[in-house]
């Protein structure tokens, strides 16, 4: 989450997304400081359910979905709308989208999303 490092916000649908994501005591954290976290403390703030073996993670990735897939539709969709329904809520009264996108588009942002590319890049 290293919008705000190079100076644009989140798009309402993406915070929403992360509000969804994240471990309530950690949002906050996770949004405005940018940091990148290695996977076992990714899993402790909510961002990852699991570490899995590459290996393993196909078939980790349709055991979970043929465990979904199980449930009742009608039901599954309804407690979905239901766990979901405080997102779409705050995403329809949001009204910022157009803000943001002006500020994504502004012709300083790409030369910040330049300049934080190649200052990480070279860290690595």
């Amino acid at each position: 989450m290293t919008e705000l490092l190079v100076g644009v916000p989140f798009p309402a649908a993406a915070m929403e997304i992360m509000r969804c994501a994240t471990a309530p005591q950690y949002f906050e954290d996770a949004i405005f400081s940018g940091v990148t976290y290695p996977p076992p403390e990714a899993v402790a703030r909510g961002l990852v359910h699991d570490i899995v073996d590459p290996h393993a993670l196909l078939e980790r990735a349709i055991d979970a979905a043929n465990t979904l897939a199980a449930l009742s539709p009608p039901a599954f969709a309804i407690t979905k709308r239901q766990t979901r329904g405080p997102a779409l809520e705050r995403l329809q009264s949001a009204g910022i989208d157009g803000v943001i996108e002006r500020i994504w588009t502004a012709p300083d942002t790409l030369d910040r999303i330049r300049d934080y590319v190649s200052r990480t890049l070279r860290k690595s």
